[in-house]
């Protein structure tokens, strides 16, 4: 063993699975806003004040099978697109997830699912302003 260091070990993957278990029962923290996003309570909460859409990503939570949700507390209820992007998404250079090909999401006031700029029905969406607390 060349300068006396110690071996290398792979790393073992029910620790990882388990730092990963122990990462999502925290709470999401928004990573990587739009630059007209503002972050507050240690990045549990972003607000846009502006006109126009903007996106924001929970960057440390990476989904890699199983199944997976997330709770949103919508503080004004103008209007919202939550759902999920591809890893290679960035809001940062104003890119907007519903009409990314990497993005899913639902908008709350009509229940509709968009992706890469169109929309779908599905079945069991809501009417429209139905979605609710």
């Amino acid at each position: 063993m060349e300068g006396g260091g110690a071996p290398e070990l792979a790393p073992d993957p029910a620790a990882r699975a388990l730092g990963e278990a122990e990462k999502l029962q925290k709470p999401l923290r928004w990573t990587e806003p739009d630059e007209q996003v503002g972050l507050s309570e240690e990045a549990t909460v972003a607000t846009f004040a502006g006109v126009g859409l903007r996106s924001a990503v929970c960057g440390d939570h990476v989904m890699r099978r199983g199944r997976h949700y997330a709770t949103f507390t919508l503080r004004s209820l103008r209007s919202a697109y939550l759902g999920v992007v591809g890893a290679g998404f960035d809001p940062t250079t104003g890119g907007r997830a519903y009409a990314s090909p990497q993005g899913w999401v639902l908008r709350t006031t009509s229940g509709s699912l968009f992706h890469a700029n169109r929309v779908s029905t599905w079945e069991g969406k809501p009417e429209f302003n139905e979605l609710k607390e």
